[in-house]
Formats: C-alpha cells, structure tokens, sequence
C-alpha cells in the first residue's frame, strides 16, 4: 500500500519508504526507491544510508543499471559512491565518485593545466576514500584526477596532503603555490586555507 502510494504521491515517496523500513519491510522500502530513483535525491540519500547496510547493493542493482550518471544529482551519484564503497564495490565506488566530481569541472585533459589559483564556484567534497580505494586498486591516474578533483572543488591543506599521497613532488609543490595564491587572492575561498596546517 506504501508503495502504491508513494507511485501516486511523489512527494510521499520518501515518508513511505521509511515507513516501510521502519516496520521491517526493507524490501517494500526498496521498491519504494526503486519506483521514485533518482527523481528524488532525498530519497535515494536515504536509501544508500539506510537500507544498503541492510540488504547489500544487489538490492538496488537493476534501478541503478537504469541511472546515467549525467542526469542524476551530484548528491545522490556521491551517495551510491558511498554505498558502492560500504559494501567493497571499489570499481564502483570510484566510478560513481568519478563520475560525481566531473559534474561542472575541467575535463580531465585540462584539469592538469586547469589555473587553480583562480575564482571558481566551490562545493564541499570529501574524496579521500575514494583516493585511497583507487590506489589500492593500483589505479593511481584515477587516484590523481580524484585528487585533483578534490582539490578543484574543496581546496583545502587537507585536500592538498591528499594529492602528496598520489603524486610525485615537483606536481605537490606546484600545488602547495597556487592553494598559498589562492589563499591570498580569493576571498570566496574558505577561511581556513589561509593558514597552512
């Protein structure tokens, strides 16, 4: 009934499938995410969270084969990278991560010359996970860009160490000097980067 509700009441979509968790019936709470997908990224948010400890990513598999990263939210891309990587999915996990952090950046072949010590719109990432999955897998061309990525979107001293991790140290030191100009020249950027940790 949950369900058959959430399909004719959208916005009830995300009420009813917690409903349905709530009293033990993780599967109707999936087909309540699965019905609705990515048309609600609350939804899906909490479903990565919530109902992937409980029933494993397999749960989910032919909704999200139906997903293109292009046309979903950030967020909800993000959130299945973090569902993916809680269930030692790595190659999906990266994919998904990967796929997320482009949305809106440099493509991959600029992203090295891309001028980070400019004004961009920022947005809060945390890819350190992701950085570290990618290097286990051996992949560290995957582990660079998501660091890289990370530091495009969220320039941080953090963020930095996490490119020290994946690069060699003429590329670090290029970075460290441009998040310092940054530092100086943007008042957009956090706060916290003007002091170097």
């Amino acid at each position: 009934v949950a369900a058959l509700c959430a399909v004719a009441m959208p916005l009830l979509a995300l009420g009813c499938a917690q409903a349905l968790s709530r009293h033990g019936d993780h599967c109707g709470a999936a087909s309540v995410v699965a019905l609705q997908g990515m048309r609600d990224t609350s939804l899906l948010v909490w479903a990565m969270q919530a109902l992937v400890p409980k029933l494993g990513m397999k749960a989910f598999s032919s909704a999200v084969q139906k997903w293109q990263g292009g046309e979903m939210p950030v967020a909800a891309q993000m959130s299945l990278a973090g569902a993916y990587l809680s269930v030692k999915d790595v190659g999906e996990a990266v994919r998904w991560a990967l796929s997320a952090s482009m949305v809106g950046a440099p493509s991959e072949e600029e992203l090295q010359y891309a001028n980070f010590e400019g004004t961009r719109d920022y947005r809060q990432v945390e890819l350190t996970p992701f950085i570290g999955a990618a290097a286990q897998m051996g992949n560290q061309k995957v582990a660079l860009l998501l660091a890289e990525l990370q530091m495009w979107w969220d320039p941080s001293w953090q963020h930095l160490q996490a490119i020290g991790t994946v690069c060699d140290p003429q590329h670090f030191n290029l970075r460290r000097q441009q998040l310092q100009s940054l530092a100086l020249n943007d008042v957009m950027a956090r706060p916290e980067i003007r002091f170097e940790a």
